[in-house]
């Protein structure tokens, strides 16, 4: 879950106001919050909105179901094979496309072009 610190605090209290620099990490036995600057979380949402606002609904929806998917791994380095163990979950997303692992593949690229992504490797990827 992650959260702004402006969505955390009330109106005119300006205490709570950090830093660009500084994160809060609390954490609990049962679970770990994050709260990132604004400005971070808006800088991050415009990259991928950039990224996004051309495409038709069709090829939005791959490409953020695809980049949903690399997040969902909780970790910031991953394979291809890493993606493509998602297979059935986007074929069930995209019920018209016979060709998953091609369309990964191809996702996993304009992720990359568009900066969404890095490639450090053959096979291997990281996300910024």
């Amino acid at each position: 879950m992650v959260i702004t610190r402006s969505s955390s605090r009330r109106r005119g209290d300006e205490s709570q106001i950090e830093k660009p620099s500084q994160r809060l990490l609390t954490s609990s036995p049962t679970n770990l919050t994050i709260i990132i600057p604004p400005a971070e979380v808006r800088e991050r949402f415009n990259l991928v909105r950039k990224q996004v606002e051309g495409l038709t609904v069709k090829q939005r929806g791959w490409r953020l179901d695809v980049l949903r998917v690399i997040q969902s791994l909780g970790r910031k380095e991953f394979s291809t094979s890493d993606a493509y163990g998602f297979e059935r979950e986007l074929e069930q997303l995209h019920p018209g496309n016979r060709n998953i692992k091609a369309k990964i593949r191809q996702q996993l690229q304009e992720l990359r072009d568009g900066n969404l992504l890095l490639h450090i490797d053959r096979n291997r990827w990281r996300l910024p």
